[in-house]
């Protein structure tokens, strides 16, 4: 992959991320959030109107996201990436992306939460031990070829018909659980629902098209379990 699609396809693997905000009294502050990549580029939040971080915002939308996987043990020698750029407030039919992953917040849109839309600027990716880059945050937030609703199709099917590959997934990966459902897809791999928690499980290919994932996801259930 190009370092471009390197960086897309990290961005697109991440749920978890660091917040740093700027005080009205021009203090820095940093807070921990839930985040997904949506199919227009952006990247999801779900704030609470009380919360420092949303006050921030409120103030100065102008904020940065650290990503890394949190599993990595030297996350100065993990790839990781800051996104740099500003939030708007949208409705919460545009966070449906961000409940298919944490189904269970969606009870939290009765109380004073609402959706937040990072619009990235630029990035820094830094994917390996002195490999740092700057790119355009238009270049790495470029919407995926097919919207939501084409995604939510697919994943509609796999939960309804195709339990059993969904099963064998979780398999592949080496996951054991009661429970596993298709959360969401995009071009560089899916998030099952695993007894409730995200996982990612990444493609071996690029599939830039609905019809090169479902091909991809016929060609893995039809793999063998190691």
């Amino acid at each position: 992959m190009t370092t471009i699609e390197e960086a897309r396809a990290f961005l697109f693997g991440a749920c978890h991320g660091a917040l740093a905000t700027r005080q009205p009294d021009g203090e820095p502050f940093a807070s921990a959030t839930n985040l997904v990549a949506d199919n227009n580029g952006r990247v999801l939040l779900l704030v609470s109107r009380l919360a420092e971080h949303a006050v921030n915002l409120d103030h100065a939308p102008e904020c940065s996201l650290l990503l890394i996987n949190r599993d990595e043990a030297d996350w100065q020698a993990a790839p990781r990436m800051s996104l740099v750029g500003g939030v708007d407030v949208v409705d919460n039919a545009e966070g449906e992306r961000y409940l298919s992953l944490f189904p269970h917040t969606r009870e939290y849109l009765a109380l004073d939460f609402h959706f937040l839309a990072f619009r990235i600027s630029k990035v820094r990716w830094i994917p390996g031990f002195a490999k740092a880059c700057w790119l355009d945050g238009a270049d790495v937030g470029f919407p995926l070829t097919f919207d939501h609703g084409r995604e939510m199709a697919m994943v509609r099917h796999m939960n309804d018909d195709h339990a059993d590959a969904l099963r064998h997934y979780m398999a592949l990966a080496g996951w054991q659980g009661d429970e596993v459902s298709l959360a969401a897809l995009d071009s560089w791999g899916m998030w099952l629902r695993v007894d409730g928690t995200p996982r990612r499980l990444p493609f071996a290919e690029p599939a830039f098209e609905a019809d090169a994932i479902r091909d991809t996801l016929v060609a893995m259930a039809r793999q063998p379990l190691p």
